[in-house]
Parts: C-alpha cells; structure tokens; sequence
C-alpha cells in the first residue's frame, strides 16, 4: 500500500468497523454471562477478565480512538479542500 493520507484514513476507517465487531462480540459475551459487574453471585475470575476487557475497550474505543480517527477525517477533508480550492483558482476557475 502507498503511503499517503488517503489510504491511511481509510485503513483507520476499515479499522473501525472491525473494532466494532469485536465490542459487540464482548458485549454480547459480557450479557450472556450475567451482565453485571457489580453482582457477586455470579463473579468468577474468567468473567472479572471479561466485563473489564469489555469496559476498558469501550471506554479507549469512545474516549481516544473515535475522536482521533474524526480529527484525523477533518484534517484530511480540510487539506483535500484547500488543494481542490488552489488548483482552481490557479487554472481561472
């Protein structure tokens, strides 16, 4: 794959939805295993790993990754702009 801006962006996008899956695959893992964190009954070491693993890579996926990769979708869409935008203005557009 070429380097450049565009591809980069995409592969963080193509990213996302791959990241997607894999929350909904430990979401769906933590409800069928009692769902909640909080409830000692049915609290086994396994689940501990499971509903933290499901806590943590929500909150890196909400709070670093989603408005890293908007940014990154900003600044790409602004630098695309200004080039379109400088090359018709110097072609007389």
């Amino acid at each position: 794959m070429n380097f450049s801006l565009t591809n980069i962006r995409l592969l963080f996008n193509l990213g996302l939805i791959y990241q997607i899956g894999v929350g909904l695959i430990f979401y769906l893992t933590f409800l069928v295993f009692g769902g909640d964190i909080f409830r000692q009954e049915l609290r086994t070491e396994w689940f501990d790993v499971v509903s933290m693993a499901t806590v943590w890579f929500y909150v890196i996926g909400l709070f670093y990754y989603i408005p890293a990769l908007i940014l990154l979708n900003l600044i790409i869409g602004v630098v695309k702009w200004i080039r379109k935008n400088k090359a018709s203005t110097q072609h007389g557009i």
